[in-house]
């Protein structure tokens, strides 16, 4: 039973939401947003090319480091995930569609040397600017543990109080862990809408430093 709720909780963060009917990305822009995200995994979130991600990022990113302490990996903005996988180039959904501005979707599962690291699904804002797709923003939207427990935005743990009465992760009865599950597909339809009013505001206040950066 845990096991197939989990599947369908997988299933659910990485659907598009229900709100990203239109418009629908081009297949040169699926393609743009491909090679994008192949590089940015790869060079950013597995740490193979710093300096080389840089190019990659938008002011939702960079605006709040700068290129040498990002290049130096003291300042980098981005969870750093040991991905398994040599193309990431369609490994990822469009979950909101909207001219120049696309939330993504993403299951990273761990390589071989990081056994123990969790399945952890992430979003992903990417932008077109100047012609060209960048990454604006990016942030786990749910972690996958063993049992079928699952971390989101909203901590889907017991609450202090269902700990000082007794009740263990194993004790969670399935009408517990279907709320779980009904509470994640709330935030799948939710959270991708939010962040992607949250970074285009953020975006506009940092253009300038972007530029500068540039």
């Amino acid at each position: 039973m845990k096991r197939l709720l989990l599947v369908v909780c997988a299933a659910l963060v990485l659907a598009p939401a229900a709100s990203a009917a239109a418009p629908a990305l081009t297949p040169a822009e699926h393609a743009q947003i491909g090679v994008l995200i192949d590089r940015f995994v790869k060079d950013a979130v597995r740490r193979e090319n710093l300096p080389a991600a840089w190019s990659l990022l938008g002011p939702g990113l960079s605006g709040g480091t700068t290129k040498a302490g990002w290049s130096s990996g003291r300042s980098v903005t981005v969870t750093q995930y040991p991905v398994k996988g040599d193309d990431f180039r369609n490994a990822w959904t469009a979950t909101v569609v909207a001219p120049d501005d696309v939330i993504v979707a993403m299951m990273f599962h761990p390589d071989a040397a990081h056994p123990r690291v969790p399945q952890t699904a992430f979003k992903a804002e990417v932008i077109r600017r100047g012609g060209r797709w960048i990454v604006n923003g990016f942030y786990p939207a749910a972690t996958f543990f063993g049992g079928g427990h699952v971390e989101g935005p909203a901590d889907f743990q017991a609450s202090a109080g269902a700990r000082s009465t007794g009740v263990t992760q194993g004790q969670v009865s399935h009408r517990s862990f279907a709320i779980a599950v009904a509470a994640i597909a709330a935030v799948v339809v939710l959270v991708p809408l939010g962040f992607w009013l949250y970074t285009r505001r953020r975006a506009r206040r940092a253009m300038s430093a972007y530029l500068t950066h540039r």
